[in-house]
């Protein structure tokens, strides 16, 4: 198998005698026999398919958890997250370890191609050197100066497959969704007997029902039992920037917060749902549908209006107000008509005074309720006089969406028709009176709340003016949305009412969605999968290139067992060449590491045929070519 040279004479009595004892019967040496115990066992060439294996499934199952959106949920999800430093060196040894596949592969083989090199022909001490260096990952500093870059970047290289193991593995938080559970929540469910006891009563009568509990109190008169919540939420209903969402605290001890309108729904959140969170470790958010009533209102100024304000009395006495009739009727009933009024108080005269009428359509039904609401003010609420609101209430689909971690409820009406309502008459109707009756309750003598409340949404409209709109224009969708928000209220109360006082309710289905884990994210799975497969294709090539590393030796330099036998073997030839080169620059080795003349000679491994006891042995040797 391998060419070898004949030995020079002996330089010494010991060398003549290793040179006798290994010296064949025919003149030189005899070329190697490709026996077993002389070459690298075929199965050493699979020691790196195990390593591979493992790395190409844990690939393959990253993509696949990509691709499926797979997460880790519950319990584990819940431990992860609360031991995050003990995970991250967990997750930091596997990256390592996975990263070790590659820089293994790569080194093994190009140590078995340079281990082939070596037997076939000569190489200097200082590309062994090299190899040495590479296969070793280290850097050398002893490397001529052009080595020392390559190794350098081969360290670093060979470092980076494990930082995108880090990140491939790495847990994101994320949201996920469970697909199979039987949780439901409940909506308010109206029947004819409940409604009997349990319906939006009298302003006055405060015998009517209702219900004190840590979640607030709960009754079917929201303008006496949430008359605060009701101004409050009327005062604020539009924002004060056009791109921005206004935020209203929902009229309960629940302490959840409406992200936009509540269209009237979402009323059981954070009443009845409490073994959702039990039931659902990390639970993020739920959802579900819900029957109600979607109200419109568009207003414009009516001049020509019939409702208006009628001194009834009028005091000398300062201790005591005047007292005005509001009184009128609808655009759809004839003039000189009695529809009429109801009183307001005022001090001296009707500066105070904001009344507000409503009038129901005769043709008006549950699927299609409309009405009209008309304002009638005194001298400090003139811009509000006179104006006249339409009012369309109609069922409709809506989902709530409820986000447990952060408080906010958000309803997203549906396109869908809905051909029955779930809210009867008398829920739509006391909604629709709603705004109306705050104005009966929330005057004094010295100012009107209705009013107060209307003119402060006005001024946050006013701050969010769109082009090209009118003064007149921003008054009318002030007072539109406020009126807007407080009948949604009136119908959260209605149904918060029937839940917790009248007890009835029915139950639809939620989709949860809870907190999870996945692991790693797209950028890193994809690249640790390029550098896998790049490390596939790499040694498939070399093995075939290398046609399996056929010839390779058992000798493997990066042993110092197996060089220091080989240089052994070889005789004092490399020594003494050392000993030439430096003596001919009048040198003396020193045993530097970084000396260059000994890394110019160059050796080559040989085969010797020797005998002993009538038995033939191949011994391996590191020589140098002569």
């Amino acid at each position: 198998m391998w060419k070898l040279n004949r030995l020079r004479a002996p330089r010494s009595t010991s060398e003549a005698t290793r040179t006798l004892l290994l010296q064949p019967t025919q003149s030189g040496f005899d070329p190697p026999i490709q026996s077993k115990q002389e070459l690298e066992p075929i199965r050493s060439r699979f020691l790196l398919v195990p390593g591979l294996l493992i790395t190409s499934v844990i690939n393959f199952v990253l993509i696949a958890g990509l691709k499926g959106h797979w997460t880790i949920t519950g319990s584990s999800a819940e431990t992860i997250n609360n031991n995050p430093s003990t995970f991250s060196a967990i997750r930091q040894i596997v990256a390592s370890l996975l990263g070790a596949v590659y820089m293994y592969s790569v080194c093994m083989i190009i140590n078995w191609s340079s281990r082939v090199i070596i037997a076939r022909q000569a190489v200097t001490l200082d590309k062994l050197d090299f190899w040495s260096a590479i296969c070793g990952s280290h850097i050398d500093w002893t490397l001529p100066k052009a080595k020392v870059p390559l190794v350098f970047l081969f360290v670093i290289v060979s470092r980076i497959p494990a930082a995108f193991w880090a990140g491939a593995l790495a847990p994101t938080i994320t949201l996920s969704e469970m697909k199979t559970h039987n949780m439901t929540t409940s909506v308010p469910h109206y029947t004819t007997k409940s409604l009997a006891t349990y319906a939006p009563q009298s302003l006055f009568n405060d015998s009517d029902p209702r219900t004190s509990t840590t979640l607030g109190v709960f009754s079917f008169s929201p303008v006496r039992d949430r008359f605060g919540f009701l101004l409050n939420d009327g005062a604020s209903a539009s924002s004060q920037n056009a791109s921005a969402v206004q935020l209203y605290k929902k009229n309960d001890n629940s302490n959840f917060t409406y992200y936009g309108r509540s269209y009237g729904v979402g009323g059981s959140v954070g009443l009845v749902d409490k073994l959702i969170g039990q039931r659902f470790k990390g639970l993020d958010s739920f959802s579900f549908n819900e029957t109600d009533t979607m109200t419109s209102i568009s207003c414009i100024f009516n001049r020509s209006t019939d409702f208006h304000l009628e001194l009834n009395y009028s005091s000398n006495d300062v201790m005591f107000p005047d007292i005005y009739k509001a009184t009128g009727c609808p655009p759809w009933v004839g003039p000189n008509t009695d529809c009429g009024g109801f009183s307001e108080i005022s001090m001296g005269d009707d500066d105070s005074v904001v009344a507000i009428a409503y009038w129901g359509s005769p043709n008006a039904t549950v699927q299609n309720y409309t009405g009209v609401l008309s304002i009638a003010s005194g001298k400090n609420y003139t811009s509000l006089n006179n104006t006249q609101c339409h009012v369309s209430m109609t069922p409709r689909h809506f989902t709530v969406r409820v986000s447990v971690k952060r408080g906010l409820i958000v309803v997203v009406p549906l396109n869908s028709s809905v051909q029955n309502g779930t809210n009867p008459r008398q829920i739509v109707n006391g909604a629709f009176t709603t705004v109306a009756s705050l104005s009966n309750v929330a005057s004094t003598k010295f100012t009107s709340a209705i009013g107060n409340m209307l003119k402060s949404n006005i001024l946050n409209v006013n701050l969010q003016k769109q082009p090209g709109e009118t003064n007149d224009g921003i008054t009318l969708r002030g007072i539109a949305e406020s009126m807007e928000v407080v009948t949604d209220d009136a119908l959260v109360a209605y149904s918060s009412a029937q839940m917790m006082l009248a007890d009835k309710s029915t139950q639809v289905p939620i989709a949860i969605i809870v907190k999870a884990l996945s692991i790693g994210t797209g950028p890193y799975i994809y690249t640790v999968a390029g550098i896998n497969a790049f490390i596939l294709l790499l040694v498939t090539f070399e093995a075939v290139r290398a046609r399996g590393w056929k010839g390779m030796p058992r000798f493997n330099y990066m042993s110092v067992k197996s060089t220091i036998v080989s240089s052994s073997m070889g005789g004092n030839e490399v020594g003494s060449k050392a000993e030439e080169a430096h003596k001919s620059a009048g040198q003396t080795w020193s045993g530097n590491a970084n000396d260059r003349k000994n890394g110019d000679i160059a050796v080559r491994l040989r085969a010797r045929s020797c005998i002993a006891d009538h038995t033939y042995f191949h011994l391996w040797g590191a020589f140098r070519v002569p």
